[in-house]
């Protein structure tokens, strides 16, 4: 692209209007990058560094594999780059044939230098787009809000599951009965704590004394019983310690437990082996799930707890993060991983028994 028509398109821009026949200089250094439809100009978490200008074609902006929103010349993207030194929140993609200029942090900086009203310019760029991103999170927490409320409505045909029970002998059809009663009634707690989020409602977080032991039992014979990710792996359970009762919020263990579980399955072999180790050491209770799968890559680690963080390709980055939440900042305790990739992975997570012998209740 000729020198003139590169600073004739930049000046349609707020950011760069000032520009004039002085800053030649700097517009020739700006290195011109082309894409082809479909390549990504950068993706979330990568390293960033330097701010893009589109000149010609499409882009398409993901979160989370989701499109918010499409840019045509003139505009730029990844200003936020020359701000902080973080990485991209966002993945870029070309829609058609594209070509853009690379703006460097020096590259910015000098051109701030000589024009310190693009600033101002700059500032008007990101406040209107952070109130974009406000209203399209406002739409989506409603219609999120919605659907609970409506998810509400369709658990109550499941009140035919006591009939059934009443009416079937004990056999196999009445243990299904049972499971999927134990399952209706952990997802109404978990839509009526959905509900009170909705209505920025604090309800009570009860910590009630449980026996983990029995939680893991119940857990194997009940939601997890016949699951078909785990129907062609073996499960092994070890008590190497007695455990006392102690105080845990045992829904929420439950579903540690399951995404634990679920996970392993997912990364293991047909036949693969599955063991959950439960022990204790000094004042905690630890839990070990060990499986001979796949195994986490080293160099994605430290991303596997990060929200909406996932390899698979039907996987959202749920899982892990919530475990997170109940396990360090609901519980007190500690989650963690080692892997030796193709060996064996182990997730391990503990739980203070401090408050062995007495339940608590608090607002959160």
């Amino acid at each position: 692209m000729e020198l003139a028509e590169r600073l004739n398109l930049l000046q349609r821009l707020d950011l760069f209007e000032s520009l004039n026949e002085e800053d030649r200089h700097f517009v020739a250094g700006l290195v011109e990058i082309e894409l082809k439809c479909g390549d990504f100009l950068f993706k979330d978490g990568d390293p960033a560094q330097d701010m893009f200008v589109l000149m010609a074609g499409k882009l398409e902006i993901q979160k989370l594999a989701k499109m918010i929103t499409c840019m045509e010349p003139v505009d730029y993207v990844g200003e936020m780059a020359l701000i902080e030194d973080k990485p991209r929140s966002a993945t870029v993609r070309a829609v058609f044939p594209s070509l853009l200029l690379k703006v460097s942090r020096p590259h910015m900086q000098q051109y701030l230098d000589g024009h310190p009203a693009a600033l101002f310019s700059m500032l008007r760029s990101l406040s209107r787009k952070i109130r974009h991103d406000t209203e399209m999170i406002a739409q989506e927490f409603e219609k999120a809000n919605i659907l609970i409320h409506d998810m509400k409505n369709f658990l109550t045909p499941l009140l035919y599951l006591d009939l059934l029970a009443r009416d079937t002998p004990p056999g196999p059809a009445r243990r299904y009965i049972e499971v999927m009663q134990k399952c209706r009634q952990h997802l109404t707690e978990l839509v009526a704590e959905a509900l009170a989020i909705a209505k920025r409602q604090a309800l009570p977080y009860i910590k009630e004394r449980h026996s983990l032991p029995d939680l893991l039992t119940d857990l194997l014979t009940n939601e997890l019983y016949g699951h078909p990710e785990l129907a062609d792996k073996v499960l092994r359970t070890e008590l190497r310690a007695p455990l006392p009762n102690f105080p845990f919020n045992r829904l929420e263990i439950r579903r540690v437990l399951t995404n634990l579980l679920l996970n392993a399955a997912q990364a293991s072999p047909a036949g693969g082996v599955i063991t959950v180790i439960v022990d204790q050491q000094g004042d905690q209770a630890v839990v070990q799930v060990k499986d001979h799968g796949a195994g986490v890559e080293a160099h994605i680690g430290d991303r596997i707890f990060d929200p909406h963080f996932t390899t698979k390709e039907t996987g959202n980055g749920l899982g892990l993060a919530s475990c997170r939440q109940i396990i360090e900042k609901n519980h007190g305790g500690v989650l963690k991983f080692s892997s030796v990739p193709g060996v064996e992975t182990i997730f391990t997570f503990s739980l203070p028994l401090a408050t062995a012998g007495r339940a608590t209740e608090q607002s959160r």
